[in-house]
């Protein structure tokens, strides 16, 4: 992981969700079409990708990795985009605008609300052998538990 904070205009552009931004242009071809069954581990951090985290599937009560058949709707449409170019074995590290609003539910209410940002995303697919917890996004298959996280939903 980098842990040298962005500097100069690198915020101020604007990043779209393309995989060429953050990953090499050798590993955009599709490797999970819609409709096909993943599972995914993820950390979604604030003020850059070594900044406060704002949900992970790996921290204790967070409810594990989740379980979702891409293109189906449940996940965050910035967190089913970028999986879909994902292969196994690699940490897609995506930064994400604040209009996909992948923070949701984890920012302060109080005093006043905050409001959308950018967010640093960190994502691969959980290996088939891995145990541990794994849960899946309202909407989901019924048969695992559900996750109450900012990465469901759109």
């Amino acid at each position: 992981f980098d842990d040298q904070p962005c500097r100069g205009d690198c915020l101020e552009r604007a990043w779209a969700l393309n995989p060429e931004l953050v990953s090499p242009a050798s590993s955009t071809a599709v490797s999970n079409p819609v409709g096909t069954q993943v599972q995914i581990e993820y950390r979604v951090r604030r003020r850059y990708f070594n900044g406060e985290i704002a949900a992970l599937s790996d921290g204790i009560g967070n409810g594990g990795a989740i379980l979702f058949t891409v293109g189906d709707g449940t996940t965050n449409a910035a967190v089913d985009e970028l999986v879909r170019t994902l292969p196994p074995n690699v940490v897609r590290r995506a930064i994400v605008p604040a209009t996909f609003d992948l923070d949701r539910g984890t920012r302060a209410e109080y005093p006043r609300p905050e409001p959308a940002g950018t967010t640093y995303l960190e994502m691969t697919l959980r290996k088939l052998s891995a145990t541990g917890p794994m849960g899946v996004c309202p909407g989901g298959d019924e048969r695992y538990n559900k996750v109450v996280s900012s990465v469901c939903g759109s």
